[in-house]
């Protein structure tokens, strides 16, 4: 059993399948790409893979999401929920890339986590939050249109 599977049941094992899957395919585009999972301090940070390309002067920290679906949104964790009392992913995460994948069906997609902050602030009325105010939904369509803010690896 994972570590993600151990903490999170069976949300952490979607996870883990989708880590898995995606590792390989970076290591296909990047030059080096480091594996974060296994270390502890890593994860608390919401970093699971750290990348590079011998022309960067540095490292991109990576969040991997397994949440990626046909029905052309982005699912964004906003909080944990009232029993966590804590602050989602979105908000939490140090990592400076979120990587949204389906492995069903093999695609993938990246923005830079300060970019999509910045275009939420500024565009809250493109972003739906569920009833449960647990996620924030975002239309792929609007999000193309905007600044190439979605891009495509695999």
């Amino acid at each position: 059993m994972s570590q993600l599977e151990n903490r999170f049941g069976e949300a952490g094992r979607k996870g883990d399948v989708g880590e898995k899957w995606v590792f390989p395919k970076l290591k296909t585009v990047y030059d080096e790409v480091i594996d974060c999972r296994e270390d502890r301090m890593w994860q608390m940070l919401g970093v699971d893979f750290a990348i590079t390309m011998k022309k960067w002067s540095r490292y991109y920290l990576v969040d991997s999401k397994h949440n990626l679906h046909n029905d052309g949104v982005i699912r964004i964790e906003l909080d944990k929920g009232r029993h966590y009392k804590q602050l989602g992913w979105y908000f939490t995460s140090r990592s400076d890339r979120i990587i949204h994948v389906d492995v069903e069906n093999e695609k993938l997609l990246w923005y830079d986590l300060s970019e999509m902050r910045e275009y939420i602030f500024f565009n809250p009325e493109k972003c739906e939050v569920s009833l449960d105010k647990k996620l924030m939904i975002l239309k792929l369509s609007d999000l193309y249109k905007v600044k190439n803010l979605i891009k495509t690896i695999y």
